[in-house]
């Protein structure tokens, strides 16, 4: 090798050796000192247009995993972004029944496996009674009761549901202002945007490598650093978007203020007037970690008037506990498997019933 070229290979190859040390050695620290508290929870989402709507989705046909200390979760999800096995066409077949399930990740399943989920337990227990199912899990990460509106309107109609869920947590309240897909004006719903894409450019160029993708799963330093810069915009995000109220209630560990309690009133309206036309809606009052109800006090009302059935937590409570833990015990504390099965179960037998009634 002449001296000119080793003058530029060795510094090289000293340095990317160095970077490789280094790296190495951020990956054993991290490791040993955050292993019980970081996750390994890769976001895949990219985008779609819906109409004139341009929203975010679950990245079609992929098969990952999540890790935490609690254990290892596998996901799969379907041409559509949907955590469905298989492709879900518009038209249904002759007899079948349609469910629509909307929601965060706690709908979507993060901290369970992909037969663990609600909407998984329900078709399973629906198939065993005869009826020829299919529910299609759309729940996304991060979405409140405006998104998910958006979408029911533009695109999740279009699946002929016979029954819409919608699993509504407490930070919904929240992920309604940051999307700000509506507001409130002279006591009705405005559209006010038709955007709503955090963070899904950085996401669309990222993932084009697989290497992105096996960092995103197995390296707890990248996602320390990943996790670290998602979490710092999120709240950068939320403190631009969303002033301060005079007149709060607090719901779990969060204040809600009564502006925001009168849209999602509004959005429950719309989503309620949205779907009596072709579909039952029921909503589902996913609990909180600390086992409160995420329905403020006093709009408990709003939500059984703007549905055709509503599975509120408190009563049920006990039943909830009997199970297990309601809600995964590290991690991000997301509802356990046991929780998704009482769910499951609520919304099979309510489908059930109603099938039974009709003549």
């Amino acid at each position: 090798m002449p001296p000119s070229v080793k003058k530029i290979v060795f510094p090289l190859l000293a340095i990317l050796l160095s970077i490789s040390l280094g790296l190495l050695t951020g990956e054993l620290v991290i490791r040993t000192l955050y292993q019980d508290k970081i996750v390994l929870f890769p976001r895949y989402f990219t985008d779609r247009w819906y109409g004139e709507f341009h929203l975010r989705r679950m990245r079609p046909n992929m098969k990952f995993t999540h890790r935490s200390v609690d254990g290892v979760f596998h996901f799969k999800t379907n041409d559509q972004g949907f955590r469905n096995d298989t492709v879900i066409p518009y038209t249904k077949r002759p007899g079948e029944v349609r469910v629509l399930v909307l929601g965060d990740s706690h709908t979507f399943g993060y901290e369970v496996n992909q037969t663990e989920t609600y909407a998984a337990v329900a078709e399973q227990l629906l198939r065993k009674q005869g009826l020829d199912a299919t529910v299609i899990n759309a729940g996304l990460s991060g979405t409140g009761t405006g998104e998910q509106l958006v979408f029911l309107e533009q695109e999740g109609y279009k699946f002929q549901p016979d029954y819409v869920v919608i699993g509504f947590f407490e930070n919904d309240f929240d992920d309604n202002q940051k999307a700000g897909f509506f507001s409130v004006s002279n006591d009705s719903l405005q559209l006010v945007r038709k955007e709503h894409l955090p963070g899904i450019k950085v996401q669309n160029f990222i993932y084009q490598f697989k290497f992105i993708h096996w960092l995103s799963e197995h390296s707890y330093l990248y996602n320390f650093a990943f996790n670290t810069v998602w979490d710092f915009f999120k709240v950068l995000s939320s403190k631009r978007g969303k002033p301060s109220e005079v007149e709060q209630v607090t719901v779990g560990s969060l204040k809600i203020s009564l502006a925001d309690q009168t849209l999602e009133n509004m959005l429950l309206k719309r989503l309620y007037q949205h779907t009596r036309s072709y579909a039952k809606l029921a909503i589902l009052d996913i609990p909180t970690f600390m086992g409160r109800s995420s329905v403020p006090p006093g709009m408990e009302g709003d939500f059984y008037a703007n549905a055709d059935t509503f599975y509120h937590y408190p009563p049920h409570q006990s039943v909830f506990k009997r199970a297990g833990n309601t809600h995964v015990p590290h991690g991000q504390q997301h509802i356990s498997a046991s929780t998704h099965r009482i769910f499951g179960e609520q919304i099979a037998a309510y489908i059930a019933g109603a099938r039974a009634q009709q003549p």
